[in-house]
């Protein structure tokens, strides 16, 4: 009966560090929001209310972030530069 519960203990903790893990690691959304806009000030682009916008889009959905790679095209952002932006809002400085 002992190793039973120990059996059932131990496969709660490791289930319930499974599920936690994720959400504890993940990096908060205005922080990819700030790596996307530092990489593209480093890459010598003016940042204003347009860039901030595709930034935080791009942290949604990885469709949104596609959508952000657009709209930061249409700024002028270099195809290069806005698809390693929206990596860095989207997945992070860690993922990139």
């Amino acid at each position: 009966m002992r190793n039973r519960i120990r059996a059932v203990l131990t496969t709660g903790v490791l289930l319930g560090s499974v599920v936690a893990l994720p959400v504890v690691t993940a990096a908060p959304a205005h922080a990819n929001t700030t790596q996307c806009l530092n990489y593209l000030h480093l890459q010598k682009y003016k940042i204003g209310p347009k860039s901030k916008a595709a930034c935080k889009k791009a942290t949604k959905s990885k469709t949104a972030r596609a959508e952000a790679v657009y709209d930061l095209r249409s700024l002028g952002v270099r195809r290069g530069h806005a698809e390693t932006a929206g990596d860095y809002a989207f997945w992070g400085r860690d993922r990139h």
